[in-house]
């Protein structure tokens, strides 16, 4: 037994036995042994919801359940047994089976909520960098004019910017769906799932809980952090495609490349900027788990941008422009996350 687990167990006595009031205590295996009891099995499944052979287990159920786990003390595991009367020709294992389903679809729903909280979260990071580089930019190029007209500006850009970035940090890290949270209780707190009849002592169905749970198809560490550095090095490759679209326009507003070498910077600017652009609405694309055109040569990109960065990177030395040098080597580090995000995305499950 884990120490830190014993010294909590010490701490909740008083729960303990406030639990063994209405709960049978297994202490030996430190277990609440929990009998959910119907007189009808229909009575746990949403009726109103399914098909004549299967139904879902009902949100009341899955709310009782995660009533009695919030007060089960650290150190403790629940064994939920469903106690019924009349079982109105439902299979007992089929309820198990039911239980396990209904929580394993909620997993998908999380899933796809966490995608959507992180895509918004980064793309808020995203309007808040933009807004960040417009007011430096804009400082430097005098766009806002001078003394307190110049301060106010750049006042109202960076709060905004600030407000975007924190409204990301929030919704990332402080707002969790309370199917996440009942998940992990659930995974943590049950030990088995057992289908009696009433008033008989042993079980007619039975299953552990590292059973139930490992049929579960889950998303492992490194597919999502595959996946968000997908989706962060895409959002990088679109900042990029913003930040060329800039540096073109003040290489050639100051006339930093000459007039023999522009054609070729030209098209070099044309085709990177594109790759970059496509690059990242692509691999967005494929974050979210779309089949679009760009989604399917999200690959293909990320070879392209490899050449690309080479001939980039040779011809910025060639011509010492420190800035544009700078932005390449930060666009070569965005293609390492993107072609990692794209091949475990891909290959990893």
């Amino acid at each position: 037994m884990n120490k830190k687990y014993e010294i909590n167990i010490e701490q909740n006595k008083r729960q303990i036995e406030l639990l063994e009031k209405y709960f049978t205590l297994d202490k030996e295996r430190k277990t609440v042994i929990v009998f959910l009891k119907y007189s009808k099995a229909s009575e746990i499944f949403e009726n109103s919801i399914g098909n004549k052979l299967y139904a879902r287990i009902s949100h009341e159920t899955l709310e009782k359940i995660n009533s009695i786990i919030e007060n089960i003390p650290n150190g403790y595991q629940a064994d939920i047994n469903f106690e019924i009367e009349d079982f109105e020709g439902y299979n007992p294992k089929e309820i198990i089976e039911s239980f396990n389903d209904t929580l394993e679809l909620d997993q998908y729903a999380i899933r796809k909520y966490r995608q959507k909280k992180e895509l918004i979260s980064s793309i808020l990071i995203f309007i808040g960098i933009i807004l960040l580089f417009i007011m430096i930019v804009g400082k430097n190029e005098k766009w806002f004019g001078n003394d307190i007209k110049e301060e106010i500006i750049t006042e109202i850009i960076d709060i905004s910017a600030w407000v975007f970035i924190w409204e990301a940090v929030t919704a990332l890290f402080l707002e969790h769906s309370e199917k996440a949270k009942f998940a992990l209780k659930i995974r943590r707190k049950v030990s088995q799932i057992a289908v009696f009849n009433k008033n008989e002592e042993k079980a007619i169905a039975l299953e552990k809980a590292n059973t139930v749970f490992g049929k579960w198809e889950n998303e492992g560490a490194l597919k999502r952090i595959g996946k968000l550095s997908l989706l962060i090095s895409s959002l990088s490759f679109l900042f990029i495609t913003i930040y060329a679209i800039y540096d073109f326009y003040r290489i050639i507003n100051k006339d930093l490349v000459t007039s023999n070498s522009l054609w070729l910077y030209s098209l070099i600017f044309l085709i990177s900027t594109l790759i970059s652009l496509f690059a990242g609405i692509g691999g967005i694309s494929r974050y979210l788990g779309k089949n679009g055109k760009l989604s399917k040569f999200v690959g293909l990109y990320a070879a392209s941008m490899l050449i690309v960065f080479v001939i980039n990177l040779i011809f910025y030395i060639l011509t010492g422009n420190a800035s544009s040098i700078f932005m390449i080597a930060t666009s070569f580090i965005f293609n390492i996350m993107y072609i990692f995000g794209y091949y475990v995305d891909k290959y990893i499950k």
